[in-house]
């Protein structure tokens, strides 16, 4: 969708940086589907990390709490 509108929006600004975006998503959805092994080995580790850091966040966030309780 983002080179569509960048094609079909001529005075658009960034309307490079769109295409970019959207050839880029193209290109992954590509490895995606020829490396499916490793794409979902990213995901895993990706997810990991975030909850791994989410969960952090919400243990800081608590004790900050606590403390102001």
């Amino acid at each position: 969708m983002e080179i569509f509108a960048a094609l079909s929006h001529r005075q658009m600004q960034g309307r490079g940086w769109i295409a970019l975006t959207g050839a880029l998503s193209i290109i992954a959805g590509l490895v995606a589907l020829v490396f499916p092994g490793i794409t979902l080995l990213a995901l895993a580790v990706v997810l990991s990390v975030w909850l791994l850091v989410f969960r952090a966040m919400e243990i800081v966030l608590a004790l900050r709490l606590h403390s102001a309780a």
